[in-house]
């Protein structure tokens, strides 16, 4: 049976090396690399080699011909030229401004008093655009009473980044609203669910899980503040006769509404449209939903999210401009004007935000947090214009005593109990009055390590609610880095992004350290 056994494989074996033959190859003329999909597989114009698609560069043939033909082939244009190629982060989107030379056409039918009709509103929403700029995470304030101030971010992965935002937690609490895309994350596959995606201070979080069974590129998430309402307020919800798992995007809508005791509603739209997706697709898609949204048209509707149409191309891109223009169509305008993904050779803005009702919305501000390769886009919109109206509720929280736990504060009452001689104590006979004198001993020393503090007054970079492994040396580490990213953002040379990248890697080092010298 066993030579039987070795008999037939090795029949098997022989069959195969007859009937298998090598599959062919062919290796590119300009990356020498072998490929087996030689029919994709396109002729170089000038050497005439098969080279890989992704090698080619149209007519003007492989790369291995550019280099040799073309001088600066792989330079960037804000190599070769410097200040002139006009590469900066400050290039603005602005097509409402009356110097655009779009906006000049029509100036022949202005009515009798020399101005046109519609002056008066573009120059509205061109100083709401003019006044858009970057900020740093500290110049951020807590929401007001009578506003909605919404944060949009490309999260690139919430599950990687929950534990930073938890101990940045301070910093997003002054947010009413987050809205978070391209989260990578499904519930369904975490070791407790959606609770390992709960924040403090926020209720629990609406989803969307990504498209893609990897969960790679795509997913939603919107947290709603504790204090704007009820979770029972908050309602996710599609448009009718409209199905969005079929739009060539991810859009989830969530409608408050009742938010911070205003007896309006208001819908909010998070948005992520892959980069692999057609934009032509999307602008119709985007058309059939404002069809569905247009009994919605009398509340107030918010769009916001990584829309990766770069708008600063408005002038030359057919995309950029159908997508304002659609917008605009059905009244939606874009309130950002910066850039929003900044690297060392490149300047875009693909996170939006659309608002039907401009006149609502205070400010928009980019927050140069570097939790992913793109910014923050922060939104503040006014709910009302009486800040005295009782519908309000105020957020404010009152001033109550407390006491200041830290490392230096602890340290300072081991140092007053190893020195306390207890000489009161033990000369007291009875058993009582011993208790109360240690007692009394012990709460002299505990209110003079952690006395009782009315004031707000704190360190300069001292945070909110601190962690007790990050001590003041990391706090200044943290808001240097958080400085040297702004500075990179605002003038993205490479001095800059030497000294931000070595900030981050010395705090990203000193972190785990920290804070296991203090829990282990």
């Amino acid at each position: 049976a066993v030579v039987s056994t070795q008999s037939g494989h090795y029949d098997r074996e022989r069959r195969k090396s007859q009937t298998t033959s090598p599959k062919p190859f062919e290796k590119c003329g300009s990356c020498t690399n072998k490929t087996y999909a030689v029919a994709k597989m396109l002729a170089c114009p000038w050497c005439e080699l098969l080279c890989h698609k992704k090698c080619m560069n149209g007519q003007l043939g492989c790369n291995k011909c550019c280099e040799s033909t073309i001088p600066g082939f792989h330079a960037y244009s804000y190599e070769l030229l410097g200040a002139r190629s006009g590469f900066t982060s400050n290039k603005a989107y602005n097509p409402y401004h009356r110097e655009n030379i779009m906006n000049q056409i029509g100036d022949a039918f202005q009515d009798g008093e020399g101005t046109n009709e519609n002056e008066s509103m573009w120059s509205g929403i061109s100083e709401l655009l003019e006044n858009c700029k970057y900020i740093e995470p500290k110049q951020v304030v807590q929401s007001k009473d009578n506003e909605l101030k919404v944060i949009s971010l490309n999260i690139r992965s919430l599950t990687k980044n929950i534990s930073l935002i938890a101990e940045n937690l301070a910093h997003f609490q002054k947010y009413d609203v987050l809205m978070f895309n391209e989260t990578n994350c499904d519930p369904d596959k975490l070791p407790n669910g959606a609770d390992d995606l709960i924040l403090e201070g926020f209720h629990p979080p609406k989803l969307s899980i990504p498209r893609r069974k990897s969960c790679k590129g795509g997913g939603l998430a919107t947290y709603i503040n504790t204090t704007v309402c009820d979770e029972d307020e908050i309602e996710v919800f599609e448009p009718r006769n409209v199905d969005l798992q079929s739009f060539d995007c991810e859009l989830m809508f969530v409608r408050l509404n009742r938010h911070k005791k205003v007896n309006k509603s208001i819908i909010l739209g998070n948005v992520y449209r892959s980069p692999s997706r057609e934009p032509e697709k999307f602008i119709q898609y985007l058309e059939e939903m404002f069809v569905a949204l247009h009994r919605h048209r009398h509340k107030h509707i918010v769009f916001a999210g990584d829309f990766n149409i770069n708008l600063l191309n408005y002038e030359t891109d057919i995309y950029s401009q159908k997508l304002t223009d659609i917008m605009a169509n059905h009244g939606f305008i874009q309130t950002v004007s910066r850039p929003t993904r900044i690297t060392d050779h490149s300047a875009t803005l693909i996170d939006h935000v659309y608002s039907n009702i401009s006149e609502n919305i205070s400010s928009t501000n980019i927050v140069t947090l570097d939790l992913s390769d793109h910014l923050a886009v922060v939104t503040n919109i006014v709910l009302t214009t009486d800040n005295t109206s009782p519908l309000v509720r105020s957020t404010k929280r009152p001033k109550t005593p407390y006491r200041r736990f830290n490392a230096e504060n602890t340290e300072k009452f081991r140092r007053l109990i190893s020195e306390e001689t207890w000489a009161e104590t033990e000369s007291e006979t009875d058993s009582q009055l011993k208790f109360n004198k240690f007692i009394d001993t012990y709460t002299k020393h505990y209110d003079s390590a952690f006395p009782l503090e009315t004031n707000q007054s704190r360190r300069k970079n001292e945070r909110q609610s601190p962690k007790p492994w990050i001590l003041p040396w990391l706090e200044d580490a943290c808001a240097r880095k958080n400085r040297f990213y702004y500075e990179f953002v605002k003038n993205p040379t490479e001095v800059n992004k030497i000294k931000y990248k070595k900030m981050k890697k010395i705090r990203r080092q000193t972190h785990p350290k920290s804070k296991k010298q203090v829990l282990y």
